[in-house]
């Protein structure tokens, strides 16, 4: 009798071998995962493997020979999954929201040759039943928590709004603050996998919560973006008994944060790492206040940008533009001065097919400002092929999204 062999809890970036027994010698299957998130949204891949001479397939040693991934990859069901047919909104990002419970992973395997999705549901429209086709199938637990992990929500009670993890054991610990781009929630997964992984992490909200701005664009006289805030973030972790204070705090931002993280390097002394992710270098929609200061934006017209499918074509007609501003920025004062910060360890990482920013164009102006200023502690990275979420290890990855 066909059946499935692999863990079936597993932290989300741990790879795992699924091997299929009990099969028919040299015969074509077809496997497939599917699994849906709290937004609704389905996602399916598919894969073709020959059974071998003993009737068995290890999808970490054996090539996919049709499918949604072609070649050996042992985790090609998790990341080659799409968007699937059925789903009501085209679109839907692939984002684990509540991380107390795992992602429901179901495989399985069927005796027929599918290679998509629209084929799979052509069968269970023309078939009265499709389990005489399927021959095995398996839930599959992965989770971004990991077993012993706290989680703290933080509910304005201590002046934050987001969500804490402190790792299992005796610490203490190295410290990280995660934080996303423009839209208003707790985005929780990364800082959870982080704790996962030996850091207490705060997943910090700034935007959509009592005493914080609703949106961006903001009309100033209606709220602000304030470093104090974030400069609090940090204080609270390093006064917190688990967090190794002699290390400082770690912050890790992607999109619209990102000018968030390194203005917190410059100006707030106990930041002592960023990991800066298809980002900005400057603020924009909106300036950044802290204390006497004012970090002037740079004008865009977002909302001219967000009307087209894909910002980035939309801002590569502003590039000369945006160079120009740049440069008016340096010499008017309102550039951030982050290169100087010698005690702060940077990582610059841009997705080479980032439609949503030009983000390589950031990194490597930051490049050229660190050289210039001989920053002792720094790495760049480019990734071709690459758009502007960069997401986990073996995690799905979205062609296009909508926030909602």
């Amino acid at each position: 009798m066909p059946e499935i062999h692999c863990s079936e809890n597993s932290m989300c970036d741990e790879k795992i071998t699924i091997t299929v027994t009990g099969l028919k010698p040299s015969k074509v299957y077809t496997i497939n995962a599917s699994t849906k998130i709290e937004n609704g949204a389905k996602w399916v891949s598919f894969a073709q493997y020959k059974a071998n001479e003993n009737g068995c397939i290890d999808v970490s040693n054996q090539e996919s020979i049709g499918g949604s991934y072609l070649g050996v990859d042992s985790m090609g069901l998790f990341w080659s999954m799409k968007q699937s047919k059925t789903n009501k909104w085209p679109h839907k990002r692939f984002a684990k929201m509540d991380v107390t419970i795992p992602l429901e992973v179901t495989v399985c395997v069927y005796n027929i040759v599918l290679a998509t999705e629209s084929e799979l549901l052509q069968v269970k429209e023309n078939a009265e039943d499709i389990q005489p086709f399927e021959v095995a199938r398996k839930l599959i637990n992965r989770w971004y928590i990991a077993k012993g992990t706290k989680r703290i929500p933080l509910r304005g009670e201590t002046g934050l709004w987001g969500c804490m993890f402190i790792p299992p054991g005796k610490g203490p610990f190295p410290s990280v603050i995660a934080m996303f781009g423009v839209y208003p929630v707790t985005t929780e997964f990364k800082a959870a996998l982080l704790s996962s992984h030996g850091f207490v992490t705060i997943a910090l909200r700034f935007l959509g919560e009592k005493g914080l701005p609703e949106v961006l664009p903001i009309d100033p006289q209606i709220g602000q973006i304030r470093l104090e805030y974030f400069e609090k973030a940090v204080d609270f972790l390093v006064n917190h008994p688990s967090v190794d204070a002699s290390r400082g705090v770690g912050v890790i931002t992607i999109s619209y944060s990102t000018c968030i993280s390194l203005a917190m390097a410059e100006f707030i002394g106990k930041v002592k790492a960023v990991v800066w992710i298809n980002g900005l270098l400057q603020p924009t929609m909106c300036d950044i206040f802290y204390k006497d200061k004012v970090l002037k934006h740079m004008e865009i017209d977002v909302y001219g940008a967000l009307k087209n499918t894909y910002c980035r074509k939309y801002i590569h007609n502003m590039e000369s533009e945006i160079n120009a501003k740049d440069e008016r920025a340096t010499k008017s004062g309102f550039r951030l001065n982050f290169q100087n910060q010698f005690d702060v360890a940077y990582m610059f990482v841009s997705g080479l097919d980032d439609k949503n920013s030009p983000s390589e164009h950031y990194l490597n102006y930051a490049e050229m400002l660190l050289k210039e200023a001989k920053h002792p502690n720094y790495h760049i990275y480019r990734y071709p092929g690459t758009g502007h979420l960069l997401e986990l290890p073996y995690g799905v990855h979205n062609e296009l999204t909508t926030m909602n």
